[in-house]
């Protein structure tokens, strides 16, 4: 069985959920040999599928204080929803919790899927 957030922090050589955001700024705005590694590797544990957030159950797990906040993450059915509501014909995405991106990916997914080639 998989541990996403141990196998995630090899992945980016960190050793705390804490420590990811200023690694991937890092690996973003650094090398890009050692960008393509990372993002190759994070392919291969996903098995090339970029349809869904790949950090939104690692950081949900961490970083979310669903009792003394309520906080949660956007469940995926529903950025799934909102991406297919506003469609992708604007080429704005409205991403109003400004969490790890899941309904970016979304709209970006289902804009991908939309266009026939």
């Amino acid at each position: 069985m998989k541990n996403i957030l141990s196998d995630i922090n090899v992945m980016l050589n960190i050793t705390d959920s804490y420590q990811a955001p200023e690694r991937i700024m890092n690996l973003l705005f650094g090398e890009e040999k050692e960008r393509i590694k990372v993002f190759k590797d994070f392919l291969d544990y996903f098995k090339c599928d970029v349809s869904y957030d790949w950090f939104h159950e690692y950081f949900e797990d961490e970083h979310a204080d669903r009792k003394n906040n309520k906080q949660d993450f956007t469940p995926k059915c529903i950025s799934t929803l909102v991406s297919k509501l506003l469609g992708c014909d604007t080429g704005v995405t409205y991403e109003p919790t400004a969490g790890t991106g899941g309904m970016l990916i979304s709209n970006w997914y289902n804009h991908r899927n939309s266009i026939s080639w």
